[in-house]
């Protein structure tokens, strides 16, 4: 899309790609996919982790933590999720190899520039024992760095190799810590140390490729088929069945290729329109262009029936200009091109006028005032949480619906609508009837039609029209009521399942999505709203008025809810506020008021929002509050002719701070062992060492970061282990060792030292009182106020 001073074109290149695929129900979903060929396995740059397009599959694809969401954003088209919180995890596993590189890349940007910063991160495998890091967005390093990042959307690369196989790694982005949101998308996983522009994983690309009763055709500039049914045009196709009743493969169409569409009104209010299309032959999976266009024909008509002029040459060119577009009362809003092979429509577009960006900026300024001139009805208006936004539906020329609550979506097999219309129509007086309704396929198979009837209370006079199709699709008839026929009492306007069924069978199943009766010969477009039921009558009916950029609501008591139902804010009538969190931004730095887990607090940070004060129900509190107690769970044992001492330390925390925190990784334990040893071990989160059954206290330890709330008590096991000496042939070695254990948590540090007798059968801690609650063992070390 380019968009010049004062108006916006809408222009389509030249596509270079053209992608088939089926569907069963009309283009809502993609048939199942066929296994992908090895070309595709083998292909460069093939993407290793699936459903990136829209975050699908599941836990079979990813690994994410539950409240991480799914945002209405999309860029390039993509998904976007968002992470809101530390160490929410988002990560898609992919089986890796040893011995092979492997490039991870993926698309990111933050809300705000102050807050925790992003890392990508490899779960379910070990840095060191699994994989190291090669480089980090380009910098050589064997450590992870935190990346740079930016309110723009910018793509970052990660390059790992890997030394043990890891059948689920898990690919992962994540940040460490609160006060901003992060939103990614794009996530590709490749072999070799280059990343390649996105593309789907070869499995996700071969959805839709089993052959179904609906024929989509994409052509667009990707060498990748879309993800997104919406992006294809859908036709009711099919080959000739098989004799075991197979779907067959050779359905033949012809389809309008877009080689430009614009359809643009100048700032000084003249229409043009330049169209041109070659056209594609498909079968199968063959798709070639048509060089012989005699057996082939182009109409280009606008919803007011105008007809544009049409030139045929190696393709078909469509042109037409309108003068005072703004105030012609008979302007298009959209032109409707058609290709015909003979008599038989082959493909149809429709391509809608692109008006100058200028007009809409009147909206903002005054609600009553037209919109530009364009027409007088805007038919939704929408408030979000940054705002008031607007956002203009379609454009009608002064026409109102003579029927109210005509925007049904209703569903019935019964022998009429639920309820049917009733008003009074004059005589002598055109009117358009407008129907866009579907039929089930029970309806299809047993020959009926959604018929519509307009007609008096004695059907002495009537008028009708149907729609046989099991797709939405519009349909309207033109009447007038003469006068000696006419009659002063209300008319009726109803649907039915026709011919009737009932009472000897049942009727298939009819939708009517919408209905809409004019004054006039032109049939609607699409729904348009009654009186009343426009968005200015709607706003002052419930209290609310927008005038010269100001909002007014007359109400007791606004609420403010959020997507999950919740309201979050509530303004009362005596002026108090009623929130979960109130944000009061200050020149250098924040006051916030709110809950936190259900606890009430007020935080105050810095001009870097760094929190410097923080108070809640237990007074003022660290960010890292915590009480952590070290539980000694060593082993000092002989194994296969080796003297090994195993160090097991089980963690005891308590959530002390003002949120909810995640412990895990960010508790470091190193020992340092004594007598002579002079070795200093790194405890890995989840290990540990021990020559039989693991203790009830190792037992019960996670083994991976917990969560915990404010006040929650958790426990974690961390090990490692080393040979003292070997004992091979009546060898001599230390019958105890000494070490001490060192834990960090932020700032702060605990210590412990502990001595381990060889082979001891009396040296393990008591858990008989229960390890999280239950009195704590001997040697014992607690770090409170953390």
């Amino acid at each position: 899309m380019a968009v010049a001073r004062n108006q916006i074109t809408i222009t389509s290149e030249q596509r270079d790609y053209t992608f088939l695929r089926y569907s069963d129900d009309g283009g809502k979903t993609f048939t199942a996919a066929r296994p992908i060929t090895q070309a595709q396995a083998d292909a460069p740059g093939r993407n290793l982790a699936r459903g990136t397009a829209d975050f699908s599959g599941g836990k079979a694809n990813w690994n994410m933590d539950y409240r991480i969401k799914p945002t209405d954003e999309k860029y390039m088209g993509l998904t976007v999720i968002r992470i809101p919180d530390s160490w929410n995890q988002a990560g898609s596993i992919v089986p890796c190899r040893a011995g092979k590189t492997y490039t991870f890349s993926f698309w990111a940007r933050v809300d705000e520039l102050e807050g925790g910063r992003c890392g990508g991160v490899i779960r379910n495998c070990r840095k060191g024992e699994h994989y190291e890091y090669v480089s980090y967005d380009g910098i050589k390093t064997g450590n992870s760095l935190y990346l740079t990042y930016t309110k723009e959307w910018k793509r970052h690369t990660f390059v790992l190799r890997f030394l043990k196989d890891a059948p689920n790694a898990a690919f992962s982005v994540e940040k460490d810590a609160n006060g901003n949101t992060l939103f990614v998308c794009g996530f590709k996983v490749e072999e070799g140390e280059t990343a390649t522009p996105w593309s789907p994983a070869p499995e996700d690309q071969q959805r839709g490729t089993t052959p179904g009763k609906y024929l989509g055709t994409l052509v667009w500039d990707k060498p990748y088929p879309s993800m997104d049914t919406s992006a294809y045009t859908w036709s009711e196709v099919q080959g000739i069945q098989g004799e075991r009743g197979e779907k067959g493969e050779a359905a033949e169409v012809y389809r309008l290729n877009v080689v430009e569409e614009t359809a643009k009104v100048t700032p000084a209010g003249v229409l043009y329109v330049s169209l041109s299309y070659s056209v594609l032959h498909i079968q199968g999976g063959k798709v070639e262009n048509v060089g012989n266009l005699d057996d082939f024909r182009v109409v280009c008509e606008s919803d007011t029936h105008d007809s544009a002029t049409v030139e045929k040459g190696i393709g078909f060119v469509c042109k037409y200009t309108m003068n005072d577009y703004f105030a012609n009362s008979n302007r298009p809003s959209f032109f409707r091109v058609q290709l015909f092979r003979g008599n038989e429509l082959q493909d149809e577009r429709v391509v809608n006028v692109q008006l100058e960006a200028a007009s809409y900026v009147e909206v903002v300024g005054d609600l009553r005032k037209t919109v530009s001139q364009h027409g007088r009805n805007i038919s939704r208006i929408e408030q979000k949480a940054d705002g008031i936004s607007l956002k203009v539906e379609g454009m009608k020329n002064g026409v109102r619906n003579l029927l109210k609550g005509g925007r049904l979506n209703v569903s019935f097999s019964t022998y009429g609508l639920p309820s049917a219309f009733r008003l009074k129509l004059k005589p002598d007086t055109d009117y358009t009837l407008t129907v866009c309704g579907r039929i089930s396929e029970d309806a299809l198979k047993k020959g009926q039609t959604l018929r519509t009837y307009v007609f008096d209370k004695d059907w002495k006079w009537s008028a009708d029209f149907g729609i046989q199709s099991t797709s939405d699709t519009a349909a309207s008839v033109t009447f007038r009521i003469p006068a000696d026929r006419h009659s002063p009492e209300d008319y009726y306007i109803s649907c039915f399942p026709f011919p009737n069924q009932e009472p000897k069978g049942k009727n298939g199943e009819v939708t009517v999505s919408w209905i809409v009766l004019t004054e006039g010969t032109q049939a609607a477009a699409s729904w348009i709203p009654a009186e009343g039921e426009d968005v200015e009558a709607r706003m002052k009916s419930a209290g609310m008025e927008i005038k010269d950029g100001e909002i007014t609501l007359t109400a007791n008591r606004t609420k403010i809810r959020n997507n999950k139902g919740e309201d979050i804010a509530v303004f009362n009538e005596d002026g108090t506020v009623d929130a979960r969190r109130i944000l009061m931004r200050c020149r250098f730095g924040n006051i916030t008021f709110g809950e936190v887990d259900g606890y009430p607090n007020i935080i105050i940070t810095n001009a870097l929002n760094q929190p410097m004060l923080m108070l809640n129900h237990r007074g003022i509190v660290s960010p890292y509050g915590a009480d952590i107690v070290l539980l000694n769970c060593s082993e000092y044992f002989t194994r296969r002719d080796e003297a090994v001492l195993g160090v097991n330390i089980v963690v005891r925390v308590t959530n002390m701070g003002f949120q909810e925190q995640t412990f895990g990784d960010n508790i470091r334990l190193t020992a340092t062992l004594g007598g002579g040893l002079n070795r200093t071990l790194t405890l890995v989160l989840g290990e540990y060492h021990v020559k039989g059954i693991a203790d009830p206290g190792i037992a019960v330890a996670a083994k991976q970061p917990v969560t915990l709330k404010i006040g929650e008590t958790g426990t974690l096991v961390y090990g490692a282990h080393h040979t003292v000496g070997s004992t091979s042939g009546g060898n001599l070695v230390a019958q105890s060792v000494s070490f001490s254990v060192r834990a960090t948590y932020a700032d702060k540090v605990v210590d412990g030292s502990y001595t381990e007798r060889l082979d001891a059968s009396d040296g393990l801690p008591d858990f008989s009182g229960g390890l999280p609650g239950g009195g704590l063992p001997g040697g014992g070390n607690i770090l409170s106020g953390l």
